[in-house]
């Protein structure tokens, strides 16, 4: 499964036609074929990166002398053209007031992800995920690490260490969240319908105790954790071995995910904002 992200936003030469306002257009634009060729190739018809048919999507009027158009691939790349009129005064017409047409068009580059490479962005991931939460159950497991990381990171407003490794005593994270830390371990699980056993949580257990800590989070990708495996918690609540201790689940995470919402819109769309 592949992903892809904006990098930035190209844009080919302007063209300009000019118009004496009497439609004698031809002469004028005989000056320019080059130019406008070169915009004309431009403009594609096929996606070049997953070369799919793309059609226009939106067509817009924010000003009186401006329009958009914005055509869109259903693997996120696409390509948006403004034409606009000026009046100006040029030697071509004396006399006359001279409608300078110009038009740009911009297009997106993307980059292409393999989910379940540790290479991907964590910002990357997070943003993705949001709109499509099941590829958490295909993300490289450090990856899993750095995303809940992040996102903690901001649902918690402080300062979260990864520390995931191997022989890392089964904790991932840190949140430096008081003088007592809060200890993470983070488990990506590829079955959806996987069910966290009691002996993970004990183990958990131990490693916050062997840490000298009093407060841990477990956060599994499992549909949900057993009936042991929450009587374990409450148990441990109960004879003060822990002060707090949480078990998150796939949904838990992801509703935490979309609490901590980040800005994913697509360029395209600024571009009409700003009109």
């Amino acid at each position: 499964m592949k992903i892809i992200e904006y990098e930035e936003t190209i844009q080919v030469n302007d063209y300009v036609i000019y118009s004496d306002g009497n439609g004698t257009d031809q002469d004028y634009i005989s000056r320019h074929l080059e130019i406008i060729k070169h915009y004309s190739n431009s403009k594609v018809n096929h996606c070049p990166f997953c070369r799919s048919d793309i059609s226009l999507e939106h067509e817009r009027r924010p000003k009186s002398d401006t329009r958009h158009k914005i055509w869109l691939c259903g693997c996120g790349w696409w390509q948006h053209e403004r034409i606009y009129d000026t009046r100006c005064y040029t030697n071509y017409a004396p006399g006359l007031d001279v409608i300078e047409r110009s038009a740009e068009l911009k297009h997106a580059i993307v980059s292409s992800y393999d989910i379940s490479s540790d290479k991907t962005p964590t910002e990357t991931l997070r943003s993705y995920a949001q709109r499509n939460p099941d590829i958490i159950y295909n993300i490289h497991p450090v990856k899993m690490e750095k995303l809940v990381q992040s996102v903690f990171s901001d649902h918690y407003a402080c300062e979260v260490i990864h520390c995931g490794r191997s022989h890392d005593g089964g904790v991932d994270l840190v949140i430096v969240n008081s003088d007592s830390p809060t200890l993470v371990q983070v488990k990506r699980r590829q079955d959806p319908k996987h069910t966290e056993s009691v002996s993970s949580i004990r183990e958990f257990l131990g490693a916050i105790m062997l840490n000298s800590s009093k407060h841990g989070i477990y956060v599994t990708t499992a549909d949900h954790f057993s009936k042991m495996s929450q009587d374990a918690k409450h148990l441990a609540l109960e004879r003060n071995l822990v002060k707090q201790f949480e078990l998150v689940d796939f949904r838990s995470f992801i509703e935490i995910l979309n609490l901590n919402h980040i800005d994913s819109s697509s360029p395209w769309e600024e571009i009409l904002e700003e009109g």
